[in-house]
């Protein structure tokens, strides 16, 4: 075979080879690239997850002590008051009321005296630091562990003001009384020798209403 045919027949080779090249280039850059998938957004509404225990805010606890007391009305005498569960109405008059607790069948002491009249006068008492430490004599002034430094202090009872002492005398005789020093006048006594007893006789002030 001569030199020129062999030129010829690698130049055709060469072209089939580019062209058959070329077409496969060009298939696969026009070929369809696949869509990306949608996204899908959901139109319900999502919740917002409830907290833990640990995260929730404190429910309301009521209203204190005092919630769950029992409610005394007296149109006549012109207030209301609330008192422990425990408590009971011994004697109601024209111008006096007494609250007081039994243990077990016993006939109820009384512990608390509402009055609109017949008041305790601080002026017919001595004050307890002018009398002997031993001394069993009624006399105004406070005790070990009461709130009040004074031995007659300023108080306010209903929005009314009001005067506070204690009238003590022997080892179980306490009192704390509060009376106002105003119209309307009223005075009210508790027994409060006893464990507690004086936190009880706040939290009654703090329920006590004038009609």
């Amino acid at each position: 075979m001569q030199k020129g045919q062999v030129l010829i027949f690698l130049l055709v080779g060469i072209l089939l080879i580019a062209a058959a090249g070329g077409a496969f280039y060009l298939g696969r850059s026009t070929s369809p690239k696949p869509s990306p998938a949608p996204v899908v957004t959901s139109s319900i509404p999502q919740s917002t997850p409830s907290p833990s225990p640990s995260d929730a805010s404190p429910a309301p606890t009521g209203t204190g002590e005092t919630a769950n007391w029992k409610t005394y009305t007296n149109a006549t005498l012109g207030f209301l008051v609330k008192y422990p569960p425990s408590y009971k109405l011994i004697s109601e008059g024209p111008q006096t009321v007494v609250f007081g607790f039994s243990i077990s069948d016993e006939s109820p002491y009384p512990y608390l005296t509402i009055s609109i009249k017949d008041f305790t006068e601080t002026t017919k008492f001595q004050l307890c630091s002018q009398l002997p430490p031993d001394s069993s004599t009624h006399c105004i002034g406070v005790g070990i562990g009461w709130g009040q430094k004074d031995d007659i202090a300023e108080a306010m009872l209903s929005g009314k003001k009001a005067k506070s002492f204690y009238l003590g005398g022997g080892a179980d005789y306490a009192y704390h009384i509060v009376q106002t020093i105003d119209n309307p006048r009223v005075e009210l006594k508790m027994y409060v020798a006893g464990g507690g007893l004086d936190h009880t006789f706040q939290q009654i002030i703090s329920t006590f209403k004038f009609l």
